[in-house]
């Protein structure tokens, strides 16, 4: 087991990820400001960035570039609601309704002109898309996958997906509801009926992109973060285990060994980059909040 301490931390690199820092998006060497409140980061789009922030009371999504005008994709949908595409062409918005649906639509990410758009039973959760496929899960539909250009869907898990990784074939699924004894399993996307992994005690937090590695986190962690990470293969070999005083973020990763997450400890917190129990500090330390 490993205690993160980011003051004592080497300083390495910078983190080679898209992040928000306060009102500014930082990608390598590249800058762009942010218009609102309490911006969130979706994800690159070709040469821009899109971003929810709250402007005038409302959540709006823009697409953001450095040297251009923001243009705005859409208004009032929260950031949990929405996933930009691993291409990032498409903006997908899962709605829930009041009478156990879920409207999901497919928009464009450089217009947000939609594409198109389809109803689920029950409460679904988007997972990932790539190219023209969208993965979902859900209570009612298992796992499905959705094919947006041919308007098919299909099933290709009773299980209930909650995680993929397209690249690296990957689908991690609940056997039920965690909090009355559901476990995780992760299996081969193209492939369901494999199992390469399965755990009561630990679910996927993040696959790496090619789907050799991964971090989970205690499988009914919630709140501002979980305090441990563990580092495994796909198929469970440890590489290590990763504890903090206070909570760890989110995980993103520079390449299919090296993930950065950030790292809040008792007093002070930055970005963190580790891999198989080694790390480093990959921002400036800044002060823990107190919530």
């Amino acid at each position: 087991m490993l205690e993160i301490k980011p003051a004592k931390l080497d300083r390495g690199p910078d983190a080679q990820v898209p992040r928000m820092s306060g009102r500014t998006v930082v990608d390598g060497d590249r800058r762009v400001q942010v218009e609102g409140r309490r911006p969130v980061l979706l994800g690159r789009s070709g040469s821009a960035y899109v971003v929810v922030s709250r402007i005038d009371g409302r959540w709006t999504t823009q697409r953001v570039a450095p040297g251009r005008p923001a243009r705005t994709l859409l208004r009032g949908a929260f950031p949990e609601s929405l996933l930009l595409s691993d291409d990032g062409a498409h903006l997908v918005y899962n709605q829930f309704t009041t009478r156990r649906k879920t409207v999901v639509d497919v928009r464009s990410a450089r217009t947000g002109k939609l594409v198109d758009g389809t109803v689920f039973t029950g409460y679904v959760d988007v997972l990932g898309m790539d190219g023209g496929r969208l993965v979902l899960g859900g209570d009612d539909i298992g796992t499905r996958t959705w094919n947006v250009p041919a308007g098919a869907s299909r099933r290709i898990s009773p299980l209930r997906g909650y995680d993929v990784d397209f690249a690296g074939d990957r689908l991690a699924v609940y056997t039920g509801d965690p909090y009355e004894g559901g476990c995780t399993r992760v299996l081969r996307l193209s492939r369901p009926g494999t199992v390469l992994w399965r755990s009561c005690d630990e679910r996927v937090d993040s696959f790496s992109p090619q789907g050799r590695r991964m971090v989970t986190v205690g499988i009914l962690a919630d709140g501002l973060g979980p305090n441990t990470l563990w580092e495994r293969a796909t198929r469970g070999r440890l590489f290590a285990r990763y504890e903090v005083a206070g909570w760890f973020g989110g995980v993103q990763w520079e390449n299919d060994s090296d993930f950065v997450v950030e790292a809040a400890g008792r007093k002070q917190m930055a970005l963190v980059r580790c891999s198989g129990g080694v790390c480093d500090r990959a921002s400036a330390l800044r002060p823990t909040p107190s919530y």
